[in-house]
């Protein structure tokens, strides 16, 4: 099998997620893909589980792909829930 190259993470994977700061710095790593279209996926859906706060950054290897806040759909959901109120 052949050996494969790290990422900047020191990880297989070719995609990285990874919530970071206002400055881009790397506060926590989420998930990481081989296929473009799974980080893609995988990405819209951690956006719905981050509050507003929170900034989601995909990447392939240094390339910023996406950079984006949460949405807090599912905080909103369970507090809605929660309280009995419509969604």
């Amino acid at each position: 099998m052949p050996s494969r190259r790290k990422s900047v993470r020191d990880d297989q994977f070719t995609y990285a997620i990874d919530v970071v700061d206002v400055d881009d710095i790397a506060i926590e790593h989420i998930a990481g893909a081989n296929n473009m279209f799974v980080a893609n996926r995988a990405f819209d859906q951690l956006l719905f589980y981050f509050t507003e706060r929170s900034i989601l950054m995909l990447r392939e290897g240094g390339r910023v792909m996406r950079r984006e806040h949460g949405t807090g759909g599912w905080h909103r959901e369970y507090i809605a829930r929660t309280l009995g109120l419509p969604e």
